[in-house]
């Protein structure tokens, strides 16, 4: 694969994250959430299991907030 390629990809994936957080509200509490937990994760003496399933977590709800999103300006545009 092409290197320029690649970049190109990573920089379409975080303008799509960018865009999601500045028009969606949900995104943004989410994202707020997120850092509150990883904010309170490193106050508190957690084990890297326990942190890696959290970031896991988080994860997941990110990407699932992100997929609505998607799902959601699709729905816009056919109609």
């Amino acid at each position: 694969m092409n290197v320029k390629k690649l970049i190109d990809s990573f920089n379409f994936a975080i303008e799509g994250i960018l865009y999601s957080v500045r028009t969606q509200r949900n995104m943004r509490i989410h994202m707020v959430a997120a850092l509150l937990v990883l904010t309170a994760c490193f106050i508190y003496d957690l084990s890297k299991i326990e942190l890696l399933i959290i970031t896991i977590t988080i994860t997941m709800v990110i990407m699932a907030e992100l997929i609505n999103t998607a799902i959601e300006s699709a729905i816009d545009v056919t109609t």
